[in-house]
Protein backbone atom coordinates (compact mmCIF):
# COMPACT_ATOMS: atom_id res chain seq x y z
CA UNK A 1 0.00 0.00 0.00
CA UNK A 2 1.38 3.39 -1.03
CA UNK A 3 1.92 5.94 1.70
CA UNK A 4 -0.15 9.14 1.33
CA UNK A 5 1.90 12.17 0.34
CA UNK A 6 1.04 15.15 2.54
CA UNK A 7 1.08 18.28 0.40
CA UNK A 8 2.56 21.56 1.59
CA UNK A 9 -0.12 24.26 1.49
CA UNK A 10 1.12 27.08 3.72
CA UNK A 11 4.20 28.60 5.27
CA UNK A 12 3.64 31.13 8.06
CA UNK A 13 5.56 32.78 10.88
CA UNK A 14 2.90 32.11 13.54
CA UNK A 15 3.72 31.20 17.13
CA UNK A 16 3.32 27.64 18.41
CA UNK A 17 0.20 28.55 20.41
CA UNK A 18 -1.55 29.50 17.15
CA UNK A 19 -0.23 26.37 15.44
CA UNK A 20 -1.75 24.26 18.26
CA UNK A 21 -5.11 25.98 17.90
CA UNK A 22 -5.00 25.63 14.13
CA UNK A 23 -4.18 21.92 14.32
CA UNK A 24 -6.85 21.16 16.94
CA UNK A 25 -9.47 23.25 15.16
CA UNK A 26 -9.04 21.36 11.89
CA UNK A 27 -8.25 17.85 13.07
CA UNK A 28 -9.31 17.05 16.62
CA UNK A 29 -11.94 19.43 17.99
CA UNK A 30 -15.66 18.59 17.46
CA UNK A 31 -17.01 20.51 14.49
CA UNK A 32 -20.16 22.59 14.59
CA UNK A 33 -20.80 22.87 10.86
CA UNK A 34 -21.01 19.07 10.54
CA UNK A 35 -21.73 16.30 13.02
CA UNK A 36 -18.97 14.16 11.50
CA UNK A 37 -15.28 14.00 12.43
CA UNK A 38 -12.28 14.24 10.16
CA UNK A 39 -11.39 10.57 9.53
CA UNK A 40 -7.78 11.21 8.57
CA UNK A 41 -5.37 11.09 11.49
CA UNK A 42 -3.18 13.03 11.40
CA UNK A 43 -4.81 15.46 8.98
CA UNK A 44 -2.17 18.18 9.30
CA UNK A 45 1.55 18.15 10.01
CA UNK A 46 3.41 21.34 10.91
CA UNK A 47 7.17 21.69 10.62
CA UNK A 48 9.16 24.66 11.91
CA UNK A 49 12.36 25.42 10.03
CA UNK A 50 14.08 28.53 8.68
CA UNK A 51 12.14 30.74 11.15
CA UNK A 52 8.75 29.86 9.69
CA UNK A 53 6.29 26.97 9.92
CA UNK A 54 5.30 24.82 6.95
CA UNK A 55 1.85 23.23 6.98
CA UNK A 56 1.24 19.90 5.23
CA UNK A 57 -2.27 18.51 4.60
CA UNK A 58 -3.37 14.98 3.84
CA UNK A 59 -5.07 15.38 0.42
CA UNK A 60 -7.57 12.64 1.27
CA UNK A 61 -8.58 14.65 4.32
CA UNK A 62 -9.12 17.70 2.11
CA UNK A 63 -11.33 15.60 -0.19
CA UNK A 64 -13.37 14.57 2.86
CA UNK A 65 -13.86 18.22 3.93
CA UNK A 66 -14.88 19.32 0.44
CA UNK A 67 -17.32 16.43 0.13
CA UNK A 68 -18.87 17.35 3.47
CA UNK A 69 -19.19 20.98 2.38
CA UNK A 70 -20.63 19.94 -0.98
CA UNK A 71 -23.25 17.84 0.79
CA UNK A 72 -24.16 20.80 2.99
CA UNK A 73 -24.53 23.06 -0.05
CA UNK A 74 -26.76 20.51 -1.77
CA UNK A 75 -29.03 19.97 1.25
CA UNK A 76 -29.10 23.51 2.68
CA UNK A 77 -29.63 26.46 0.33
CA UNK A 78 -28.72 28.82 3.16
CA UNK A 79 -25.45 27.10 4.11
CA UNK A 80 -23.13 29.83 2.78
CA UNK A 81 -25.00 32.50 4.73
CA UNK A 82 -24.95 30.27 7.82
CA UNK A 83 -21.16 29.89 7.66
CA UNK A 84 -20.70 33.64 7.24
CA UNK A 85 -23.13 34.38 10.08
CA UNK A 86 -21.58 31.89 12.52
CA UNK A 87 -18.00 32.96 11.80
CA UNK A 88 -18.92 36.65 11.95
CA UNK A 89 -20.59 36.12 15.34
CA UNK A 90 -17.50 34.42 16.73
CA UNK A 91 -15.14 37.03 15.33
CA UNK A 92 -17.34 39.64 17.00
CA UNK A 93 -16.89 37.78 20.28
CA UNK A 94 -13.14 38.19 19.77
CA UNK A 95 -13.30 41.83 18.69
CA UNK A 96 -13.08 43.11 22.26
CA UNK A 97 -9.65 41.48 22.43
CA UNK A 98 -8.61 42.71 18.97
CA UNK A 99 -9.54 46.28 19.88
CA UNK A 100 -7.90 46.19 23.29
CA UNK A 101 -4.54 47.96 23.16
CA UNK A 102 -3.24 46.47 26.39
CA UNK A 103 -1.98 42.85 26.58
CA UNK A 104 -4.02 40.19 28.37
CA UNK A 105 -3.31 38.73 31.77
CA UNK A 106 -3.26 34.96 32.25
CA UNK A 107 -6.99 34.64 32.99
CA UNK A 108 -7.97 36.82 30.05
CA UNK A 109 -5.69 34.88 27.74
CA UNK A 110 -7.35 31.60 28.74
CA UNK A 111 -10.76 33.09 27.91
CA UNK A 112 -9.45 34.38 24.59
CA UNK A 113 -8.08 30.97 23.56
CA UNK A 114 -11.43 29.27 24.34
CA UNK A 115 -13.24 31.74 22.07
CA UNK A 116 -10.53 31.40 19.43
CA UNK A 117 -10.95 27.62 19.32
CA UNK A 118 -14.72 28.04 19.10
CA UNK A 119 -14.30 30.31 16.08
CA UNK A 120 -11.73 28.16 14.30
CA UNK A 121 -14.12 25.40 13.25
CA UNK A 122 -16.21 27.94 11.34
CA UNK A 123 -13.05 29.58 10.01
CA UNK A 124 -12.10 26.15 8.61
CA UNK A 125 -15.50 25.76 6.94
CA UNK A 126 -15.28 29.27 5.44
CA UNK A 127 -11.84 28.78 3.90
CA UNK A 128 -12.37 25.31 2.49
CA UNK A 129 -15.69 26.52 1.11
CA UNK A 130 -13.76 29.16 -0.84
CA UNK A 131 -11.44 26.49 -2.25
CA UNK A 132 -14.38 24.25 -3.16
CA UNK A 133 -16.22 27.03 -4.99
CA UNK A 134 -13.01 28.00 -6.79
CA UNK A 135 -12.51 24.39 -7.90
CA UNK A 136 -16.03 24.19 -9.26
CA UNK A 137 -15.92 27.71 -10.77
CA UNK A 138 -19.07 28.78 -8.94
CA UNK A 139 -18.42 32.51 -9.23
CA UNK A 140 -21.85 33.64 -8.04
CA UNK A 141 -21.43 31.78 -4.74
CA UNK A 142 -17.81 32.97 -4.48
CA UNK A 143 -18.94 36.57 -4.74
CA UNK A 144 -21.14 36.04 -1.70
CA UNK A 145 -17.98 35.33 0.28
CA UNK A 146 -15.80 38.07 -1.23
CA UNK A 147 -17.08 40.93 0.94
CA UNK A 148 -16.73 38.84 4.09
CA UNK A 149 -13.20 37.86 3.05
CA UNK A 150 -11.79 41.13 4.39
CA UNK A 151 -13.56 40.77 7.72
CA UNK A 152 -12.03 37.35 8.23
CA UNK A 153 -8.53 37.88 6.81
CA UNK A 154 -7.15 39.49 9.97
CA UNK A 155 -8.61 36.85 12.28
CA UNK A 156 -5.48 34.71 12.58
CA UNK A 157 -2.73 37.40 12.35
CA UNK A 158 -4.46 39.50 15.02
CA UNK A 159 -4.82 36.45 17.26
CA UNK A 160 -1.11 35.74 16.86
CA UNK A 161 -0.26 39.31 17.91
CA UNK A 162 -2.54 39.11 20.96
CA UNK A 163 -0.92 35.88 22.15
CA UNK A 164 2.60 37.26 21.69
CA UNK A 165 1.79 40.48 23.57
CA UNK A 166 0.16 38.52 26.35
CA UNK A 167 3.15 36.17 26.72
CA UNK A 168 5.34 39.25 27.09
CA UNK A 169 3.00 40.60 29.77
CA UNK A 170 2.83 37.31 31.69
CA UNK A 171 6.54 36.50 31.36
CA UNK A 172 8.31 39.90 31.20
CA UNK A 173 11.78 38.40 31.61
CA UNK A 174 11.43 35.87 28.79
CA UNK A 175 13.40 36.56 25.60
CA UNK A 176 10.92 37.54 22.88
CA UNK A 177 12.36 35.10 20.37
CA UNK A 178 10.99 32.25 22.50
CA UNK A 179 7.39 33.50 22.18
CA UNK A 180 7.35 31.50 18.91
CA UNK A 181 7.85 28.12 20.56
CA UNK A 182 5.83 27.90 23.79
CA UNK A 183 2.89 25.52 24.13
CA UNK A 184 -0.42 26.75 25.52
CA UNK A 185 -0.25 24.32 28.45
CA UNK A 186 3.16 25.78 29.35
CA UNK A 187 1.75 29.30 29.29
CA UNK A 188 -1.32 28.41 31.34
CA UNK A 189 0.66 26.42 33.92
CA UNK A 190 3.35 29.12 33.97
CA UNK A 191 5.91 26.34 33.57
CA UNK A 192 8.17 27.57 30.77
CA UNK A 193 10.87 25.10 29.62
CA UNK A 194 14.52 26.04 30.00
CA UNK A 195 16.34 27.95 27.27
CA UNK A 196 18.08 24.84 25.96
CA UNK A 197 14.72 23.25 25.10
CA UNK A 198 13.32 26.49 23.68
CA UNK A 199 16.42 27.00 21.56
CA UNK A 200 16.04 23.51 20.14
CA UNK A 201 12.42 24.25 19.23
CA UNK A 202 13.47 27.48 17.53
CA UNK A 203 15.70 25.46 15.22
CA UNK A 204 13.16 22.75 14.45
CA UNK A 205 10.01 20.96 15.55
CA UNK A 206 7.07 18.96 14.19
CA UNK A 207 3.57 19.42 15.56
CA UNK A 208 0.68 17.15 14.68
CA UNK A 209 -2.43 15.69 16.28
CA UNK A 210 -1.95 17.16 19.80
CA UNK A 211 1.74 16.26 19.90
CA UNK A 212 4.94 18.31 19.71
CA UNK A 213 7.98 16.44 18.42
CA UNK A 214 11.26 18.14 19.31
CA UNK A 215 13.78 15.35 18.73
CA UNK A 216 12.64 13.62 15.58
CA UNK A 217 13.68 13.90 11.96
CA UNK A 218 11.43 13.76 8.92
CA UNK A 219 12.09 10.09 8.16
CA UNK A 220 11.21 9.04 11.71
CA UNK A 221 8.01 11.10 11.68
CA UNK A 222 6.99 9.64 8.32
CA UNK A 223 7.66 6.14 9.62
CA UNK A 224 5.65 6.76 12.80
CA UNK A 225 2.52 7.81 10.89
CA UNK A 226 3.15 5.82 7.69
CA UNK A 227 3.09 8.95 5.54
CA UNK A 228 5.38 10.96 3.27
CA UNK A 229 5.76 14.74 3.36
CA UNK A 230 5.87 16.45 -0.01
CA UNK A 231 9.34 17.58 -1.04
CA UNK A 232 9.88 20.16 -3.75
CA UNK A 233 13.22 19.92 -5.51
CA UNK A 234 14.81 23.32 -5.79
CA UNK A 235 17.03 24.05 -8.75
CA UNK A 236 19.00 27.10 -7.69
CA UNK A 237 20.22 27.58 -11.27
CA UNK A 238 16.81 28.05 -12.87
CA UNK A 239 16.23 31.39 -14.56
CA UNK A 240 12.45 31.38 -14.80
CA UNK A 241 9.47 30.66 -12.51
CA UNK A 242 5.84 30.10 -13.43
CA UNK A 243 2.72 30.92 -11.45
CA UNK A 244 -0.83 32.24 -11.80
CA UNK A 245 -1.48 35.86 -12.65
CA UNK A 246 -4.13 37.65 -10.59
CA UNK A 247 -3.42 41.18 -11.90
CA UNK A 248 -1.65 41.90 -15.20
CA UNK A 249 1.38 44.04 -15.98
CA UNK A 250 5.11 43.74 -16.55
CA UNK A 251 7.79 45.33 -14.35
CA UNK A 252 11.49 44.92 -13.56
CA UNK A 253 12.86 45.38 -10.06
CA UNK A 254 14.92 44.00 -7.20
CA UNK A 255 13.66 41.27 -4.91
CA UNK A 256 12.80 41.86 -1.27
CA UNK A 257 11.69 38.76 0.61
CA UNK A 258 9.16 39.45 3.36
CA UNK A 259 8.67 36.30 5.43
CA UNK A 260 7.05 37.89 8.50
CA UNK A 261 5.79 41.22 9.80
CA UNK A 262 9.26 41.75 11.28
CA UNK A 263 10.63 42.09 7.74
CA UNK A 264 8.11 44.66 6.47
CA UNK A 265 10.30 47.69 7.25
CA UNK A 266 13.09 46.32 5.05
CA UNK A 267 11.27 46.79 1.74
CA UNK A 268 12.32 49.91 -0.18
CA UNK A 269 10.26 51.89 -2.65
CA UNK A 270 10.13 50.16 -6.03
CA UNK A 271 11.30 46.72 -4.92
CA UNK A 272 9.33 43.56 -5.72
CA UNK A 273 7.77 41.87 -2.70
CA UNK A 274 8.37 38.11 -2.61
CA UNK A 275 6.68 36.09 0.13
CA UNK A 276 5.08 32.76 0.95
CA UNK A 277 1.81 34.71 1.30
CA UNK A 278 1.05 38.25 2.37
CA UNK A 279 -0.95 39.22 5.45
CA UNK A 280 -2.75 42.44 6.44
CA UNK A 281 0.32 43.64 8.38
CA UNK A 282 2.26 43.69 5.07
CA UNK A 283 0.24 46.60 3.64
CA UNK A 284 2.92 49.23 4.32
CA UNK A 285 5.41 47.21 2.29
CA UNK A 286 2.85 46.44 -0.42
CA UNK A 287 2.23 50.18 -0.90
CA UNK A 288 5.92 50.61 -1.74
CA UNK A 289 6.36 47.50 -3.89
CA UNK A 290 6.22 47.45 -7.70
CA UNK A 291 4.76 43.98 -7.84
CA UNK A 292 4.02 40.88 -5.75
CA UNK A 293 5.20 37.29 -6.13
CA UNK A 294 4.13 34.49 -3.75
CA UNK A 295 4.60 30.77 -3.26
CA UNK A 296 0.93 30.22 -2.44
CA UNK A 297 -2.47 31.68 -3.19
CA UNK A 298 -5.91 31.57 -4.77
CA UNK A 299 -8.13 34.17 -6.40
CA UNK A 300 -9.51 35.30 -3.03
CA UNK A 301 -6.23 35.25 -1.09
CA UNK A 302 -4.97 38.42 0.57
CA UNK A 303 -2.31 39.28 -2.01
CA UNK A 304 -4.72 38.74 -4.93
CA UNK A 305 -7.30 41.10 -3.45
CA UNK A 306 -4.72 43.77 -2.61
CA UNK A 307 -3.07 43.50 -6.04
CA UNK A 308 -6.40 44.14 -7.73
CA UNK A 309 -7.12 47.08 -5.41
CA UNK A 310 -3.65 48.60 -5.89
CA UNK A 311 -3.55 47.66 -9.60
CA UNK A 312 -0.09 46.15 -9.26
CA UNK A 313 1.25 43.12 -11.19
CA UNK A 314 0.94 39.96 -9.16
CA UNK A 315 1.89 36.31 -9.70
CA UNK A 316 0.84 33.73 -7.11
CA UNK A 317 1.30 30.00 -6.68
CA UNK A 318 4.94 29.73 -7.81
CA UNK A 319 5.58 27.25 -4.94
CA UNK A 320 9.32 27.99 -4.82
CA UNK A 321 9.82 31.76 -5.23
CA UNK A 322 11.00 32.26 -1.64
CA UNK A 323 13.44 29.35 -2.02
CA UNK A 324 14.89 30.38 -5.38
CA UNK A 325 14.96 34.17 -5.16
CA UNK A 326 17.22 36.21 -2.86
CA UNK A 327 17.15 39.79 -1.68
CA UNK A 328 18.67 42.02 -4.35
CA UNK A 329 18.12 39.68 -7.31
CA UNK A 330 16.97 41.61 -10.38
CA UNK A 331 13.82 40.02 -11.83
CA UNK A 332 11.16 40.68 -14.43
CA UNK A 333 7.59 39.99 -13.35
CA UNK A 334 5.42 39.35 -16.39
CA UNK A 335 2.00 39.04 -14.80
CA UNK A 336 0.38 38.99 -18.25
CA UNK A 337 1.80 35.48 -18.66
CA UNK A 338 2.41 34.51 -15.02
CA UNK A 339 6.18 34.30 -15.57
CA UNK A 340 9.06 35.58 -13.43
CA UNK A 341 12.46 35.84 -15.15
CA UNK A 342 15.68 36.11 -13.16
CA UNK A 343 17.76 38.73 -14.95
CA UNK A 344 20.64 39.08 -12.51
CA UNK A 345 21.56 37.30 -9.30
CA UNK A 346 23.38 39.03 -6.48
Amino acid sequence: MNKPIYEKHFSRSFCLAIIETWCKGESTDPRQWTEKQQPRKPFLVFERKDSSVDCYYDPEGIVWIKNELRNKLETDNNFIEKVKEELSKRISNLSIYFEKSTPLNLGELKGFVIKLRNAWVWFEAFWWLIYLLEDENKLEELNKLLKFRKESEEFVPKSDVIIRKSIKNIFPNLDEKYFDVILLKEIFSEQIPNNEILERRLNHYFYTYKTLFENINQKDLEKKYNINLETVKINKDITQLKGDSVYPGKVVGKVRKIMSVNDVHLLKEGEILVSSMTMPDFIVAMDKAKAFVTDEGGILCHVAIVAREMKKPCVIGTKVATKVLNDGDLIEVDADKGVIKILERI
